[in-house]
């Protein structure tokens, strides 16, 4: 692929081209950018932070309320903590309330200096995990650890993500109950191989934003799925463990968008235009996403 790139670059780069691009058209304003994931606990973290702007200055936070209500009852709001990561500050306040599944979530934030913005979703409902295998398989000449998840899909529309989660082995205290998530290896399961063969050596990967692998019920809709999940075998992990998530759009659309971005081979390299990020805040910047989750024991 790479090869193929570098050939389609020096063909583009013989051919005149009159379109040209100006800052000016997407410049931006200053504005709030709110990010919370309600679920169902009795918490719900809501971060704020201040757009940065390509021209000009961007406005410091002054939050003077912040709302979230829960089916049009408001939750108890608690200012948590300011943080400051690479000259942007980020507040975090938290929601404390009774959360469950079909709940309406609608959070507003006001600022003095930045216009009102405002987001609403709802959390949907888990799916239980009915059957989880665990064996071990050759594949492309490698070996693999292969977790086969079987799971019911009974509503239609539905958007899910699955991620596996590893469990450290053991060598001291430190590392006593570490994790992480590992990659999958997509084209040995078709409902996350989002390409063709023909596809995929043309400027895309098929790379998945933190090892969320998103999917949608359209392949097997109204009835039991089973997953694939192969990952590399890895000396240092002992356990695995599946988690599957059931998103709301809000929260697939965003994972969409990063997975197109970070995707983009060709965008990257400056030969077509880049996807923007998915946002469903309502005068500034973000996403307000429910989600809900199931997840094996360890294996």
């Amino acid at each position: 692929m790479r090869s193929f790139l570098l050939y389609l670059i020096v063909a583009i780069s013989l051919v005149s081209c009159q379109d040209t691009i100006s800052l000016n058209q997407i410049k931006g304003k200053n504005a709030l950018v709110v990010y919370a994931f309600p679920t169902t606990n009795d918490t719900i973290i809501i971060n704020i932070s201040a757009s940065q702007p390509i021209r000009g200055n961007s406005e410091g936070l002054s939050i003077t309320s912040v709302r979230c209500t829960t089916n049009g009852i408001d939750d108890l709001i608690v200012d948590a903590d300011y943080t400051n990561d690479s000259e942007t500050t980020v507040a975090t306040y938290y929601a404390i309330g009774e959360h469950s599944i079909g709940d309406e979530i609608q959070i507003t934030v006001n600022d003095d200096n930045l216009p009102t913005v405002s987001a609403r979703t709802i959390i949907p409902a888990s799916k239980a995990i009915e059957a989880t295998k665990i064996d071990t398989t050759f594949y492309k000449g490698s070996l693999y650890t292969r977790l086969r998840l079987t799971f019911e899909d009974n509503e239609s529309s539905t958007y899910y993500a699955v991620r596996v989660v590893g469990l450290y082995v053991p060598e001291d205290e430190s590392t006593k109950g570490r994790t992480e998530f590992v990659e999958l290896e997509t084209s040995a399961e078709p409902i996350l191989n989002n390409y063709s063969n023909a596809e995929l050596g043309f400027g895309s990967w098929n790379d998945y934003y933190h090892n969320m692998y998103i999917f949608d019920d359209s392949s097997f809709k109204n009835r039991s799925a089973t997953l694939h999940l192969y990952t590399l075998q890895k000396s240092w992990l002992e356990s695995y463990k599946v988690q599957l998530f059931v998103l709301s759009p809000e929260y697939y659309r965003m994972l969409k968008s990063l997975n197109d971005i970070k995707n983009n081979n060709i965008g990257s390299n400056g030969l077509s235009f880049m996807f923007s990020t998915y946002t469903n805040v309502n005068g500034g910047y973000g996403c307000v996403a429910g989600y809900s989750m199931d997840e094996t024991i360890w294996q």
